[in-house]
């Protein structure tokens, strides 16, 4: 989010993060964790969780450098971390199959998944990354290119419907291109509504607006989903249409609801808030810790249901915490043993 402070006489930019959308992240990944450890609720999270995070992405884009900038940028953000963690994810399966007795050397092809052309990995959550980098210069490029509002955003509805007719055909485009093209509406709309205001102006809605959106919000997608499932068979492309306004409506409830959390003290908000600064680490390591969590669910509650269910998201999404924060300081001890160049490039 950006700031100005006034020093004499002239204006300052700052940038400070928007703790709003930190929540919504952190409600976000909460409903991803969930949605991998349990099947309740999990066609109404995944009609609209992943577009959430596009869209979220949208809010945050920047497209003011210059492109081959923007494109560095995205491959250190994006990228390096997709292969790190393909890496990683490796690694703990191939100690688990060794430790079962189960290893063989044909387990090595999972490395292929460091280049997925085939749309198929072994920590199934990463792709999200490898689309959004697609995703991110694309639209920045269509940014670049393009001034004109109206044609940007038919660009990126006409790349909905190519994508989602192409898989009425099964035609799918390799290295998750389809996934970072046809969603890419979500992140118009973020950075469109982020951009232009709109979003602070539902900050500064009073009280009571913002608990009506909230569940006027709710309702929609409610309506909106149980009539997508209702007409899928007979109407596919009306399916399409209904299905992206469902998301739509399944994202305003979200953000609506991060707008709500905001104004609230204590342990929950700051829970939110960390959680949405640290979206990337719990995204990317939680999907291999149920492997320990769905034993230990197992043997808390000993059968399937709500109850087991409940045990095994709470052990992932805390085991993913620490992980995380583990990988952080790792990180960040790496980085602080790296050279370090000033402007003019003398090492520091």
């Amino acid at each position: 989010m950006l700031k100005y402070i006034t020093l004499g006489g002239g204006k300052l930019r700052i940038f400070t993060r928007d703790e709003n959308l930190d929540i919504a992240k952190g409600l976000g990944i909460l409903l991803v964790v969930w949605g991998h450890c349990s099947q309740f609720l999990f066609g109404e999270i995944y009609a609209f969780h992943m577009p959430l995070f596009f869209f979220l992405s949208g809010c945050v884009l920047s497209v003011d450098k210059p492109y081959k900038e923007i494109i560095k940028k995205k491959v250190k953000q994006l990228l390096l971390p997709y292969v790190f963690f393909i890496l990683l994810s490796c690694c703990f399966y191939w100690m688990l199959l060794l430790l079962s007795h189960r290893f063989t050397i044909n387990h090595l092809w999972s490395l292929v998944d460091l280049f997925p052309y085939d749309n198929e990995i072994i920590n199934t959550p990463l792709w999200f990354l490898v689309s959004l980098f697609w995703m991110s210069i694309i639209y920045s490029g269509i940014r670049k290119c393009v001034s004109r509002e109206w044609i940007v955003g038919t660009v990126v509805v006409v790349f909905y419907f190519i994508v989602e007719l192409a898989e009425k055909y099964e035609v799918s485009l390799p290295f998750f291109l389809g996934r970072g093209i046809g969603e890419m509406i979500y992140m118009h709309l973020g950075f469109f509504f982020y951009k232009r205001g709109y979003v602070f102006q539902l900050y500064r809605l009073k009280k009571s607006c913002q608990v009506y959106l909230f569940l006027l919000s709710a309702i929609a997608f409610v309506c909106l989903f149980y009539c997508a499932e209702k007409i899928y068979v007979d109407k596919e492309m009306l399916f399409r249409i209904i299905h992206l306004f469902t998301a739509i409506s399944g994202i305003f409830f979200i953000l609506m609801g991060a707008i709500l959390c905001a104004v609230l003290s204590g342990v929950f908000v700051k829970v939110l808030c960390y959680l949405g600064r640290n979206t990337l680490y719990i995204f990317a390591v939680h999907l291999p810790l149920l492997e320990f969590a769905r034993p230990i669910g197992k043997y808390v509650i000993g059968s399937n249901g709500l109850g087991y269910d409940s045990i095994v998201f709470l052990t992932d999404l805390v085991l993913a915490i620490i992980v995380s924060w583990g990988l952080k300081i790792g990180k960040d001890s790496f980085s602080k043993k790296l050279p370090h160049y000033s402007p003019t490039g003398i090492i520091e």
